[in-house]
């Protein structure tokens, strides 16, 4: 089934955003503010999205908390200053992916703004935000 009007185009059964926000995944050096703006997805109506985060510490002792924000806008240009952060934590070396939800409604694009790695010793591989929705 098709449902189609000015604000939605769903196929019942395919998700409303399927989209990493980097087309590749990104490099952070030790303590970096990336501010590198991710693309601007559109979340189709969807009530929340889905983020999973994923990024890997360059050595076994990288620690700290690595920060993402995530911002809204109305119109796919203008986005908030600051948007929603979701920090997590390093695990050594080891690859990180953690979920995260985001309350959507009435905003109808989402954009990675910024990305924070906390730790001021060691650099960050792999690190992109994949949003989904399903509704």
């Amino acid at each position: 089934m098709r449902i189609t009007n000015s604000a939605i185009n769903y196929v019942s059964g395919q998700p409303l955003v399927d989209a990493d926000m980097y087309s590749s995944d990104q490099t952070l050096t030790a303590g970096q503010n990336f501010t590198t703006a991710g693309t601007a997805l559109r979340t189709n109506g969807a009530d929340s999205v889905s983020l999973m985060f994923k990024f890997t510490g360059a050595n076994a002792s990288s620690s700290g908390t690595v920060d993402f924000y995530i911002a809204g806008s109305q119109d796919g240009t203008n986005f908030e200053t600051s948007g929603t952060n979701f920090s997590w934590s390093l695990n050594g070396n080891s690859a990180v992916r953690r979920l995260g939800v985001m309350d959507t409604r009435n905003i109808p694009y989402i954009q990675v703004v910024r990305i924070v790695n906390g730790d001021a010793t060691y650099g960050l591989s792999s690190v992109n935000v994949r949003a989904y929705s399903l509704q």
